[in-house]
């Protein structure tokens, strides 16, 4: 008897898909108001710098851009079964955790000039899980059985020149 193809996404996928698409974008959005607030009590210099307006104000549209690009990341994953979906979450969760976290670091050192050392203590434990978050969901998205088969590769036809 021939195997049917699965057609429900199963529990890692919903699970990803929960946590990628609606629980980060909203923590995402809640936590960061509170983060800018532990900054400026940890350094009460900041908020009379220059750079503060510029920082607060680049922080905040990039996490929108995070949230837009986790929205369609998400739409794609769960209605539009192509490989292409599983391109663009992958590209979409190494964007939106370890590249943000690592412009805000460095958005954080060039504006204002916090040592690396006490920017590594604040937000390092940050970029670590976020990349090893992004680690195991890119493998898992490679290796798994079930991904293949919900989200095949449909190769471009091109047809000949002649």
């Amino acid at each position: 008897m021939k195997k049917q193809r699965p057609q429900e996404l199963g529990v890692f996928l919903t699970l990803f898909f929960v946590m990628f698409t609606i629980f980060c974008p909203l923590s995402k959005i809640l936590i960061l108001p509170i983060e800018h607030a532990e900054m400026l009590r940890l350094y009460p210099d900041l908020e009379w710098s220059g750079g503060w307006v510029f920082y607060d104000t680049a922080i905040k549209w990039a996490s929108y851009v995070v949230v837009v690009q986790r929205t369609v990341a998400g739409y794609c994953l769960l209605f539009v079964r192509r490989w292409e979906s599983i391109v663009l979450t992958i590209a979409t969760l190494w964007l939106s955790d370890p590249c943000f976290t690592l412009a805000e670091m460095l958005l954080s050192w060039f504006l204002f000039g916090i040592e690396t050392g006490k920017l590594f203590g604040y937000a390092g434990g940050d970029l670590i899980f976020d990349v090893s978050l992004a680690s195991l969901w890119t493998a898992y998205f490679l290796q798994s059985r079930r991904v293949r088969t919900l989200y095949p590769f449909l190769p471009q036809y091109v047809p000949d020149a002649a």
